[in-house]
């Protein structure tokens, strides 16, 4: 599976988790074995829902429905989640490089309406 598959693949199940109310600020990717680049992905969200509802849930909520809606071939391609409580924070607990700045314009850029 491709990349734009993929990303096009999470803007279903993030454009669901903000129909569920769910805040999302940012989303990114980034190679979760810095080794092997494009094999794995380590999805990291940044939410202010996460002060709210801690982040035992706020993972449970967001994993749930990559379960729901994800197919097994874009699964297989997210290695682990981590959830930030806003951009900022995301950016300054990422190492320079890492995070793939057109995954996350893509991801970001078609029917998300971020508040």
């Amino acid at each position: 599976m491709d990349t734009t598959t993929l990303v096009n693949n999470l803007k279903v199940v993030f454009n669901a988790l903000k129909n569920d109310g769910i805040d999302i600020e940012y989303i990114a990717l980034s190679p979760a074995y810095a080794m092997i680049p494009n094999s794995t992905y380590k999805l990291m969200v940044a939410s202010p829902n996460l002060k709210k509802m801690g982040l035992r849930e706020m993972i449970h909520i967001i994993s749930s429905k990559l379960y729901a809606l994800l197919d097994t071939e874009s699964l297989r391609r997210l290695d682990r989640v981590a959830v930030y409580e806003n951009r900022q924070f995301l950016e300054e607990n990422t190492p320079n490089g890492m995070i793939d700045q057109s995954i996350c314009e893509s991801i970001l850029s078609e029917n998300l309406e971020l508040v």
